[in-house]
C-alpha cells in the first residue's frame, strides 16, 4: 500500500508508539531538575500534579 492515507496511519503509529518513552523522560527529568533547584520531593510532585491537571483540564 502507498500513498497519503498510508503514511498518515503509519506516522500516527510511530508516534502512538514513543509517546510513552517520551512522556517518561519528560517527568523524571520534571522532577530530577525541580527537586535539584528547590531540595524538596513535595515542590516537583505538586507541579508536575498541578500541570498535569492544567494539561487534561485545556484537553477537554
Amino acid at each position: 500500500m502507498g500513498g497519503a492515507a498510508a503514511s498518515q496511519i503509519d506516522f500516527n503509529h510511530s508516534l502512538a508508539q514513543g509517546a510513552p518513552w517520551s512522556a517518561l523522560i519528560i517527568v523524571v527529568s520534571v522532577l530530577v531538575l525541580l527537586f535539584l533547584m528547590t531540595g524538596s520531593l513535595i515542590v516537583p510532585l505538586k507541579a508536575l500534579l498541578i500541570n498535569s491537571l492544567s494539561l487534561v483540564a485545556s484537553l477537554e
